[in-house]
């Protein structure tokens, strides 16, 4: 895998993990959570054959479309549009732009723990499982709880990668993305019906 494309695919994360972070509207997480597991398909690729990266393609997509379908589903009131440029938004950009410095900054410290992983790999899932970690702390919605989930199960499978690649890791990493969805979409029923 040339390198360049692990750091477009890095790129890629970084944008997608700040936009999930910002708060936007439900369909936009959606959309920007399904890239995200697309880029993560390329970096999967260092060290996995293309089946198995794609198998986690595949489950990552089937959880977001499992959040997707129950979202619909779900009777909502019109409030403020979420869309709209806050403080809060400039507040978790800011907050999501520190932890990139950090793990920047702090690159050639991480690295000796990591030695076989290239840099673009261990950046990218350093600043997802982070900003998953954000994800979850700064919200109280179930979706978005869910979606920082899926993102620290994502940023651990990418650090993971080059220590294991067995089938049947890949199949038990699948395997958790999918409950966590259908325990996500099993709450935010419960929490629409009360």
């Amino acid at each position: 895998m040339p390198e360049y494309i692990q750091w477009i695919s890095t790129l890629l994360l970084v944008i997608t993990s700040f936009g999930i972070l910002v708060d936007l509207e439900w369909k936009n997480n959606s959309a920007l959570m399904a890239l995200q597991y697309f880029a993560t398909f390329f970096l999967l690729m260092v060290f996995w054959p293309i089946n198995m990266s794609g198998s986690f393609l595949i489950a990552g997509w089937v959880s977001v479309l499992i959040i997707v379908m129950t979202n619909q589903n779900i009777k909502r009131t019109d409030g403020p549009n979420i869309n709209t440029f806050s403080l809060e938004k400039l507040f978790r950009l800011f907050t999501g732009g520190l932890v990139l410095l950090i793990i920047i900054t702090s690159y050639s410290n991480i690295s000796n723990w990591f030695p076989s992983a290239t840099p673009p790999l261990l950046i990218s899932s350093l600043n997802l499982i982070f900003v998953g970690f954000l994800m979850i702390g700064m919200s109280q919605k179930i979706d978005r709880v869910i979606f920082g989930l899926l993102t620290i199960m994502t940023g651990f499978e990418i650090a993971f990668t080059q220590v294991d690649n067995s089938v049947l890791m890949l199949a038990l990493l699948c395997l958790i993305l999918m409950s966590i969805s259908l325990v996500g979409s099993f709450l935010m029923n419960n929490a629409e019906g009360k």
